[in-house]
């Protein structure tokens, strides 16, 4: 089953599960903090969409982002 998170608007992904909103939650309130997840599912379930939208929340936050 897939819910709507409870972000802020401009974290928003249609149907992002709530697990996934938490780790923006976990973003947004420090940035600087350690944070290990792994994203992992089907091709085609949304995991580099997800990344790009962390990478982004990161880059927001002033943190330095480093794609591989």
């Amino acid at each position: 089953m897939v819910r709507q998170h409870s972000a802020s608007p401009d974290l928003a992904i249609p149907g992002m599960p709530s697990s996934a909103a938490w780790i923006f939650r976990q973003v947004a309130s420090a940035p600087s903090a350690p944070l290990t997840a792994a994203v992992v599912g089907p091709g085609g379930t949304g995991k580099s969409v997800l990344l790009d939208a962390l990478a982004r929340q990161y880059e927001k936050a002033g943190a330095a982002v480093v794609r591989g």
